[in-house]
């Protein structure tokens, strides 16, 4: 039993690989293709050659027919139909597509129903893009308020004469049927399917009803369906290729690099990416891809971004909204809550439940936990930035279905651009460098106390950050390491700076004395530059360098230790190659694989 689908184009350039695909992914392969193409001016053509020349087992049985004038819907169709040499037909439009099971239901209808020569089965609709927060209805008859199938074809011919109660798109045919007709009406020729159906009926063709979805239609402003439908009456539609970053400002930490990384890979791979953010305070804008386009919520603290970030959700087409640390991932949540169109949302978990920095949030810290428990299972997905994050989530009762391993990843070729670029800050000649904010947790009294421990007036220690608990035009001044710094002529504090590559490509090591890392930018980028990194036993360095691929103290809080340490990093670096081994996981490429799994 022989089947062609007759695929109609015209200006299809943004819709024709879809459908296409769909082809390809059907469960039943046994089927011809045709496509007929109606004088496109775009590059829908151009297109079509060149998936078929990607798809070469699709080519020996698929044919296009191209027409020099635009002819109308109906004469498309028809030169569609008549090339067809197959029992049955299934013409399908170049903006739809088929689920993958559906030629295979259609296939044993046909052969479980000898008698029927046309049936139809449902079409979902989607505004758009076919995504599940696109779904509109499914469609079984035109008009709901008559059991169309279940009338004889005569009876069917009286209701056609009134209304068309079919659904054209999920319709199959023998093309005999059509023949014998005269095919489609090509003085109608914006109409091909309901003079056709009245015919068909006349002459005593009953239509069939098969209760599966065959096709998925698509309803968009270029389509005649959407001015049926109402421009007014149709929801706002979720691009897949558009997504949205929600981070709270541009402050110049890991959260902030980690996002940036995302953003520039996003964009790489083809998708438009809005940065929405609470406040536009901080120097991290500039390593945004220009491409991005930034959102600012009206440079307010988080707690008050909520109804705007609603409000920004509700008019945007992005399908996906990822958030970065924990006070926008609870933004984020409670500002979807009784969304009409679901917004696909991830979260991006970078702290530790009992993590320092959330801690000193006050009030606000006592109830992560319980904020946690009770609204991250209300996400779709949650990104776990190292193994240790994705246990300390499961301790909270979060379901590890739920969570997705993607440690923070890096393009290797853009850090080593950046670490070429000059430094504007003059450096001495030998110096360790710290790179981080200014925060309890960063443990940096240990380093300034273990620096002091070693007997070498050549060498420096370089601090770059800014505190996180002043004001960002006074923080260069008030924070205690910036008054150590002017009583110490070896320590050297230089605030928050936009590019710390050059400074971390110079420095004879890299410093990071933290009490906490879930997995440290700074040490990926600094084994990345070749740069041998000296750390505290926190879980997100050992994490990244194992056993040995750095240089780590016993503990936290003995600087006689951590001075050891950075005496054996500065006698002996660890070799470039052994970094190198570590930075595989941290790829962009590895990154990828793991991110399009759940966007």
């Amino acid at each position: 039993m022989s089947l062609t689908i007759v695929i109609t184009t015209y200006n299809a350039e943004n819709f024709l690989v879809e459908a296409l695909d769909s082809l390809k992914n059907q469960t039943f392969q046994n089927f011809d293709c045709i496509i007929t193409d109606d004088c496109s001016t775009d590059q829908t053509l151009e297109i079509c050659k060149t998936w078929l020349a990607e798809n070469p087992e699709f080519q020996h049985r698929t044919k296009i027919i191209e027409s020099s004038i635009n002819t109308g819907v109906s004469a498309n169709t028809n030169r569609g139909l008549k090339a067809a040499s197959s029992e049955w037909v299934h013409v399908l439009s170049a903006d739809d597509m088929l689920p993958k099971n559906s030629l295979e239901k259609a296939h044993k209808f046909m052969v479980e129903n000898p008698d029927c020569s046309i049936f139809q089965g449902i079409a979902a609709v989607y505004n758009t893009y076919f995504l599940e927060q696109n779904f509109l209805e499914t469609l079984t008859e035109n008009n709901k308020t008559t059991n169309f199938f279940n009338c004889s074809a005569k009876q069917q011919h009286q209701k056609l004469l009134r209304h068309c109660h079919v659904v054209a798109p999920a319709v199959f045919y023998k093309k005999s049927i059509v023949e014998e007709v005269g095919f489609c009406d090509e003085s109608i020729p914006m109409i091909d399917d309901w003079p056709l159906w009245q015919k068909l009926t006349k002459i005593g063709y009953k239509f069939y009803f098969l209760n599966e979805i065959l096709v998925n239609y698509r309803i968009h402003k270029q389509s005649v369906s959407y001015k049926i439908f109402g421009a007014k009456r149709m929801p706002l539609a979720r691009n897949p290729k558009r997504i949205a970053v929600f981070l709270q400002n541009f402050e110049l930490a890991g959260t902030c690099v980690v996002c940036a990384n995302y953003v520039n890979l996003l964009i790489k791979k083809g998708y438009s990416v809005d940065v929405v953010v609470a406040n536009e305070i901080g120097e991290g804008k500039s390593i945004f891809p220009k491409q991005a386009t930034v959102v600012n919520l009206g440079n307010t603290r988080i707690r008050y971004s909520i109804w705007k970030l609603r409000r920004y959700l509700k008019k945007t087409e992005a399908s996906t909204l990822i958030c970065f640390s924990v006070l926008p991932n609870f933004a984020g949540i409670l500002a979807t809550f009784f969304f009409r169109k679901k917004i696909n949302l991830i979260r991006s978990q970078h702290e530790f439940t009992l993590d320092m920095d959330v801690q000193n949030l006050g009030f606000f810290g006592k109830i992560t936990p319980f904020l946690k428990r009770k609204l991250y299972p209300l996400a779709d997905r949650i990104i776990a930035v190292s193994s240790g994050v994705f246990e300390d989530l499961k301790t909270q009762k979060i379901s590890p279905e739920k969570i997705s391993v993607i440690p923070n990843f890096m393009d290797k070729n853009h850090i080593l651009k950046l670490a070429k670029l000059p430094i504007s800050q003059e450096l001495p000649k030998d110096y360790i460098v710290f790179v981080g904010r200014l925060a309890r947790v960063k443990n940096i009294q240990l380093l300034i106390d273990a620096f002091e421990l070693i007997d070498d007036e050549n060498l420096h220690l370089v601090i770059v950050g800014a505190s996180v608990s002043t004001p960002l035009s006074d923080r260069n001044d008030r924070h205690p390491v910036a008054e150590r710094s002017r009583s110490h002529n070896r320590i050297h504090f230089l605030g928050e700076i936009q590019n710390v590559l050059p400074i971390i490509k110079h420095a004879k090591i890299v410093a990071i004395p933290s009490f906490s890392e879930t997995l440290s930018m700074v040490a990926i980028e600094a084994a990345t530059l070749g740069k041998t990194v000296v750390h505290t036993p926190n879980q997100g360095c050992l994490e990244i360098f194992r056993s040995d691929g750095s240089y780590c103290s016993k503990t936290f809080d003995d600087p006689k230790d951590f001075a050891e340490q950075l005496e054996k990093a500065l006698k002996n670096p660890i070799d470039s190659s052994v970094l190198n081994e570590k930075l595989h996981r941290f790829e962009e490429a590895t990154g990828w694989l793991l991110l399009q799994n759940i966007l």
